[in-house]
């Protein structure tokens, strides 16, 4: 531990992000997310592992719209927001989360695939 790195528990923080996603989902949406809906976190390490086509169409379709938008910030730089709602499902919703301008999180609120829970 001496040598300056701080350990994170990646999973930790995306329990923490998801909860999050979740409080702004109600504050936006005005109902909790439905049981059918599952709640995705992604580190910018998980999605650079993504298929490259998968990747590309998801920048393109997604990531870029909602980074063209304002955020919404909270304290002094310490955390931003910013989100995108499906149009035609307004359930299914895309959230781009970042701490202290440095540590990013991509989120997103879709339909559980059949036999999920």
């Amino acid at each position: 531990m001496g040598s300056g790195i701080i350990q994170t528990d990646t999973d930790r923080l995306r329990r923490v992000v998801t909860r999050i996603m979740k409080g702004l989902f109600f504050q936006y949406r005005s109902h909790r997310l439905p049981d059918q809906y599952e709640a995705l976190v992604f580190n910018e390490e998980s999605v650079q592992k993504w298929p490259v086509e998968t990747l590309n169409v998801f920048r393109e379709n997604v990531i870029k719209p909602i980074l063209s938008q304002p955020g919404v910030t909270i304290g002094n730089q310490v955390f931003t927001f910013r989100c995108g709602f499906n149009t035609t499902d307004t359930d299914t919703t895309y959230w781009i989360f970042t701490f202290y301008q440095q540590a990013s999180f991509l989120g997103l609120t879709q339909p559980r695939e059949k036999g999920s829970l």
